[in-house]
């Protein structure tokens, strides 16, 4: 993700630099990097966040989205669920994914 799909994304949600980087398990000072490109691109956990933030934006309005992770800031884990739900909805139960045994 480039600099400026960060700090654009991040500006539209009306976050703050600390509310997003707690959100995704960073320094404020590492997104400041990340958003003037001075250190490598986010990968990893952070990287596959922000592209889902960045899908979900087109799904659901700024204002949901910037309570999910303002939300998420305390309790991460249930807000990165919903967000890869609201991005990746489950489209049919694990029974039906699943090849049943045979005997």
């Amino acid at each position: 993700m480039l600099p400026n799909e960060i700090q654009t994304l991040r500006s539209r949600l009306g976050l703050s630099r600390s509310v997003l980087a707690r959100f995704l398990g960073v320094t404020e000072m590492t997104l400041i990097r990340w958003e003037g490109g001075e250190q490598s691109a986010p990968r990893g956990l952070p990287l596959l966040i922000l592209q889902t933030l960045q899908r979900a934006s087109e799904r659901a309005d700024d204002a949901t989205l910037a309570r999910l992770v303002m939300d998420g800031t305390t309790e991460p884990g249930p807000a990165v669920q919903r967000l890869f739900t609201l991005v990746y909805p489950p489209e049919s139960s694990p029974s039906q994914v699943l090849p049943s045994k045979r005997r």
